[in-house]
């Protein structure tokens, strides 16, 4: 056995830790008294799990509705399967087929709409430039018609008058100073027409023509002179040349023209941008040029060759004029 030694102190801290334990002992077997004296928790859990379980056998008696949810998948999987059976593609093909054609019908009438409006439009502006661009010649000096006849019925004036279409100095005089190959051809070609009034100045016989047929006679003859080489070649290429805008041509145009006052030979003087007259119609040929403008159909275009005439007296006295008939380019619409 062995004896502890504690002082007071020791003794005073150990009862006051045995009371403290006592105490708390007390204190937890209060609190498990009032636990014995609550009801049973059990009780409503298990009528709540009795509950749960009434519920359960009650779902495990009804039909089974998978059975349905099954049946419904089941369809639905038929139809999609079926929809993939088809081929949508050659359907849907031809819809869009159907709707290109006619989005590209409604666009082709749009534009084409268009495109003829600026057809039109630029047929016009065409027509206004190649007009703008054609030079005007310039008038002839023998635009008036003449009121005289040049050759009358008198045998001793008609020699002096047919000599007055064989002075061509001022136009051959003109050419060889203006040199050049293109001079050089039309020098030619006034040379084979001075030939030709020299001859026929040479072989006329006025003696064998009665007094009232002297004028007609004669002035048919000497008329037809100047059409192989004057008006079918000269005055033609005169024109063409205007065109270029070189100044030799509306010199040699002047002096051409001047020649023809001095034969007697005088012009109809006829303007383009007006509409053609009956007359027009008359004294030229024409040509056609396509326009789509309304404005100017049976407009004269262009002025290819004045018409020429030359004044006659007939067997009765009467003046009268042999005419050589000019060339124009009409507009007619398309």
């Amino acid at each position: 056995m062995f004896l502890i030694f504690c002082t007071e102190e020791d003794k005073n801290k150990i009862e006051s830790s045995i009371s403290r334990l006592k105490a708390e002992v007390a204190t937890l077997k209060g609190e498990l008294d009032a636990l014995k004296r609550q009801p049973d928790s059990t009780a409503e859990l298990k009528a709540e799990v009795a509950t749960l379980r009434s519920e359960s056998d009650a779902l495990k008696l009804q039909p089974d509705s998978t059975a349905e949810l099954k049946a419904e998948v089941a369809t639905l999987k038929d139809e999609v399967a079926e929809l993939k059976s088809k081929d949508f593609t050659a359907e849907l093909q031809t819809q869009l087929e159907t709707y290109k054609a006619a989005i590209t019908n409604q666009l082709r009438e749009m534009f084409q709409v268009q495109i003829d409006a600026l057809k039109k439009e630029n047929a016009a502006l065409k027509d206004e430039i190649d007009a703008l661009k054609r030079p005007t010649p310039p008038p002839p000096p023998t635009d008036v018609v003449f009121d005289a006849v040049f050759i009358p019925n008198d045998r001793e004036k008609i020699p002096a008058q047919i000599a007055k279409a064989l002075n061509v100095d001022d136009i051959k005089n003109f050419l060889i100073a203006n040199d050049s190959e293109t001079s050089k051809k039309f020098q030619k070609l006034i040379d084979v027409h001075f030939k030709a009034v020299k001859s026929f100045a040479d072989k006329l016989k006025l003696k064998d023509l009665d007094d009232e047929e002297l004028s007609e006679t004669v002035t048919g003859k000497y008329f037809k002179l100047f059409q192989q080489i004057i008006f079918d070649n000269l005055l033609l290429a005169i024109q063409r040349g205007l065109q270029t805008s070189d100044p030799f041509y509306t010199e040699f145009s002047a002096k051409l023209n001047a020649y023809l006052e001095q034969c007697g030979i005088y012009s109809v003087n006829v303007k383009a941008g007006v509409k053609a007259t009956d007359d027009d119609y008359k004294n030229m040929s024409l040509q056609n040029v396509k326009t789509s403008d309304q404005n100017l159909a049976g407009v004269i275009c262009q002025i290819e060759r004045l018409p020429y005439r030359i004044n006659y007296l007939d067997e009765f006295g009467e003046q009268k004029f042999f005419q050589y008939n000019g060339m124009m380019s009409l507009y007619k619409v398309v």
